[in-house]
């Protein structure tokens, strides 16, 4: 994809540890925090889209998705204010956000979780910044063995 589409794509990948990845999928929505190098938005990424879940210290594979509901930047504090409908503990929180309190964090509201019973198996990692997944790869997962 030379030129991005926002049309183009499925949705957006950023991993989660072993343990967050169990607790995310116990519950029916959740706030996904996440930190990113530049303080903005995703540029690709809006309400509607999917967001999929790579399980990090895996075997190359994403475990599950659900439907990004809204995203949105918050302080520090104002996520601290929504832990409940997050997946992660405040102790966990400070120790992603490790001393960056001045950092904003994206705020992805992601509803519809649903747990592949079979894990899609990838060619390559998912790094931390996330991978923006488009419709003709999402189409390959599951139509590849077809």
């Amino acid at each position: 994809m030379s030129k991005k589409n926002i049309l183009d794509i499925k949705g957006i990948c950023f991993s989660a540890i072993p343990e967050h990845i169990e607790r995310i999928f116990k519950k029916k929505d959740i706030l996904f925090p996440k930190i990113l190098v530049h303080d903005s938005l995703p540029l690709y990424c809006i309400a509607g889209q999917k967001f999929f879940f790579y399980k990090s210290h895996s075997k190359k594979e994403i475990v599950g998705e659900g439907t990004i509901k809204s995203l949105s930047m918050l302080t520090y504090n104002q996520f601290l204010s929504k832990l409940s409908d997050s997946f992660i503990t405040k102790k966990e929180l400070e120790n992603y956000v490790n001393n960056r309190y001045d950092k904003r964090i994206i705020s992805f509201k992601i509803s519809n979780l649903f747990y592949y019973k079979k894990p899609i198996k990838l060619d390559y990692y998912i790094t931390m910044g996330g991978k923006y997944i488009t419709n003709k790869e999402y189409y390959k997962w599951f139509h590849k063995n077809k």
